[in-house]
């Protein structure tokens, strides 16, 4: 699955970056991606996106940040290539020419029901990206691509690889009961927690829906900490992801201790015919009624709303509650009476 190991080292011109062991690293990479480790097996990523461009940005800021990249410029290329080099994740772009990205994920699942694909689009018909979601793809990045919203997801991916390749041997098993968790308001902790509340499954669900789980539940709790306990809005961070900005503007809250002593609370229920997830932070809220629903035409443009929209795939309810500071979702089990 992985190839040699390599130094995460930083070439760019930081505003944030941290020594480390005499080995300067990207500080958003180091925090989401090595989390202070020195050495990282390189996850194979194969990326399939007819534009030059695109493909360059993605294969650099992935090789940058520690991944064994391999490119492919047509879907066709990117089946054979797959067969070859066996990667642990796919990027592919929706929409390309001749073989669709859709048509791609629906033919690479065929023969490989258990490949991992991420898929990029932009101003992209909702449809289609549901049609994405249901064919398999456990992921979905909004082109222009911003590190701050692929490492975190591609590293989700990768410890739950790792997780599902080496299962515990746990004698008997949990039928149901409830758990709460409180995290703390910190830089990089979405990645955490999400990795706390994952370690609680056990064998509750199969590997295509815990990777489901785990890409949905990082969107809630990354938007509990940002959008709830930071105040950060949805205008602040597009502005700041585009200038690659984004750990500047979380330092600069974090500053302000009012809001890093907010919490997270989740509470964590289970049976033998689902799982539930109630996720509060401690922020002002939103009117849910308010989010632009992305599949009307008018708001195709609009990346606002697409978070929620898109993490309801990944779940059999979801629902905000109270003043919107606290949003519920529930995964039925398969296979239960």
């Amino acid at each position: 699955m992985y190839g040699k190991k390599t130094l995460l080292k930083c070439n760019l011109k930081c505003d944030f970056c941290v020594k480390d062991f005499g080995v300067v690293k990207n500080f958003y990479t180091f925090a989401l991606i090595s989390e202070h480790r020195m050495m990282l097996e390189l996850m194979k990523i194969l990326i399939v996106e007819e534009d030059f461009i695109s493909r360059k940005y993605l294969s650099d800021l992935l090789s940058f940040s520690g991944f064994e990249c391999y490119t492919a410029h047509n879907a066709a290329e990117g089946l054979d290539l797959y067969s070859k080099v066996m990667p642990s994740v796919v990027v592919c772009s929706l929409t390309m020419h001749g073989i669709s990205g859709l048509e791609f994920i629906k033919n690479l699942k065929q023969k490989y029901p258990f490949a991992n694909v991420v898929f990029t689009a932009s101003k992209s018909s909702e449809n289609l990206v549901i049609q994405a979601l249901r064919l398999g793809a456990v992921g979905y990045i909004k082109k222009p691509v911003q590190d701050s919203e692929i490492l975190p997801l591609l590293e989700s991916i990768d410890k739950r690889i790792i997780d599902l390749s080496n299962p515990k041997d746990n004698y008997g098993s949990l039928s149901s009961g409830n758990l709460t968790f409180v995290f703390n308001t910190e830089y990089g902790a979405p990645s955490r927690i999400v990795d706390r509340l994952m370690s609680e499954l056990g064998d509750f669900f199969g590997e295509e829906d815990q990777l489901d789980i785990a890409v949905g539940l990082s969107e809630l709790v990354t938007n509990a900490i940002e959008h709830g306990n930071l105040n950060i809005s949805y205008q602040e961070k597009q502005k700041v992801a585009f200038d690659d900005r984004l750990d500047e503007l979380y330092h600069n809250r974090l500053a302000n201790n009012n809001l890093a002593k907010r919490k997270v609370t989740v509470k964590y229920e289970f049976s033998p015919q689902s799982c539930s997830w109630t996720i509060a932070d401690e922020g002002d809220g939103f009117d849910c009624n308010a989010v632009p629903d992305p599949t009307l035409n008018e708001n195709i443009g609009n990346f606002s709303g697409r978070g929620i929209f898109i993490t309801r795939q990944f779940f059999d309810s979801l629902e905000y509650l109270g003043k919107g500071n606290v949003v519920k979702v529930v995964k039925k089990r398969k296979n239960v009476d």
